[in-house]
């Protein structure tokens, strides 16, 4: 309650009786005084209240278009597809294509990080389960499409394979695009999930909640850690710190894939109690920190998938990183519950049904100005240089249009519009 004439403000917190208050707590309440529109006020937020938190870099604005490549093709994807994307783009627009590194590790939980040595393994097996029996059995039939949500095709499963990895390769690979002038990212982690199948990590106190991403980079039964774990809390910080050691200076950021795995309200476990939701955006503040102390260039994005449904209790970790690359297929009905967190700086979205699911992409970028979604590797997979020559020209018409263009974040108006275009739904988009 703010404080009027003669009468004191006051704050009041909640705290559950089961976990309680815990160490001290101190607060600091900010009221800001400010002349002009609300963005203004917004602002004074970010100067007040996330101090600590940089702002993303302006050359993330600049981006029109964004490939998240998973291995694709036993990782020969990612040449054939730069190939295409230099032979359509032009040398002095490829700094606005952002190209993601993704699939690159061996395991999900551990990503070729031995947390006790405080050291990244030089040699891997990225998709290392990829023939395993229950990766196999993913695969949906008939195989899924745009329209009923993302899965596996069957021909994706029947083509993958281990593929023999090392942070030489790796940098070749982060070479192969930035000597082409495209920017990098590299795929940090799927959320905080690790699987029960890797016995050297797998501690049962770790454990939050079972369930999780599966797929040729998971070993056992899938699971979502706990951040109040002292344990995990350190792998994912010195995980980082690892990385930027090993080619911080090659790439243009980072990202931290599902980080909506720990959900607003959320407490700890009774092996590791507390409130695991404000653990998990102090966590997300503390690796954005690792990114930001390395190089005032360098980004680092979230996934929220913050959704439009009225029992969703998702945290908006993005208020404590540089962006949203998050992964909702670039459904449109996830667009206006990110304002909010990312105003200061991007919401984008990967489409692994960059084909088949085209009207979302175009929608999104038409409407919200985000980048050109496409990808390789999962869901439609299909490679640039494999795709109908009228398919593959609607991404670069669209890129064309897009480029001409910086994000910048506004506000959905009382008319249920984005700069005077109306918000559609999934529904409205679908094809017949």
């Amino acid at each position: 309650r703010l404080p009027s004439s003669n009468a004191p403000g006051a704050f009041h917190c909640t705290y559950l009786g089961k976990i309680g208050l815990g160490a001290r707590e101190t607060r600091t309440l900010v009221t800001g005084l400010h002349r002009g529109v609300f963005d203004d006020a917004m602002q004074v937020f970010y100067a007040a209240c996330l101090a600590e938190v940089r702002p993303g870099p302006e050359w993330i604005h600049d981006i029109a278009m964004i490939d998240y490549d998973y291995l694709s093709d036993g990782g020969k994807g990612w040449f054939s597809d730069i190939d295409t994307l230099a032979a359509r783009i032009k040398p002095a627009d490829r700094g606005k294509v952002l190209l993601a590194l993704h699939g690159w590790y061996g395991y999900v939980g551990r990503y070729g990080f031995n947390y006790r040595a405080r050291s990244l393994d030089q040699t891997w097996l990225a998709f290392a389960n990829a023939r395993a029996p229950e990766v196999q059995a993913l695969a949906k039939r008939p195989d899924p499409g745009f329209k009923w949500g993302v899965g596996w095709h069957a021909r994706t499963l029947d083509n993958m394979y281990p593929v023999e990895m090392s942070w030489t390769d790796m940098r070749r690979r982060i070479r192969y695009a930035k000597s082409r002038g495209f920017r990098v990212a590299l795929y940090y982690a799927d959320g905080l999930v690790a699987c029960d199948g890797l016995a050297d990590i797998f501690e049962p106190s770790k454990v939050l909640r079972w369930g999780g991403w599966s797929g040729p980079d998971t070993k056992g039964k899938s699971y979502a850690q706990n951040p109040l774990h002292p344990d995990v809390y350190g792998f994912y910080k010195t995980y980082m710190q690892a990385l930027l050691g090993e080619v911080g200076k090659e790439v243009d950021g980072f990202i931290w894939d599902e980080t909506f795995q720990v959900l607003g309200g959320d407490l700890g476990t009774a092996a590791v109690p507390g409130y695991a939701d404000r653990a998990m955006m102090h966590l997300v503040r503390d690796v954005a920190s690792e990114v930001a102390a390395a190089g005032p260039q360098l980004a680092f994005f979230t996934s929220d998938d913050l959704r439009p449904f009225k029992t969703d209790r998702q945290i908006p970790t993005a208020l404590a990183a540089h962006g949203t690359y998050q992964d909702s297929s670039s459904l449109p009905d996830y667009w206006p519950y990110g304002l909010f967190p990312n105003f200061r700086n991007t919401l984008w979205s990967c489409n692994w049904y960059d084909i088949t699911g085209f009207a979302f992409t175009r929608y999104a970028v038409e409407t919200f100005d985000t980048p050109v979604a496409v990808s390789d590797g999962y869901g439609d997979n299909i490679r640039f240089a494999d795709r109908d020559p009228k398919a593959l020209q609607q991404f670069f018409d669209l890129f064309e249009q897009r480029k001409q263009r910086r994000m910048r974040i506004h506000w959905v108006e009382e008319n249920n519009t984005y700069r005077g275009k109306p918000l559609r739904t999934k529904k409205d988009l679908m094809p017949a």
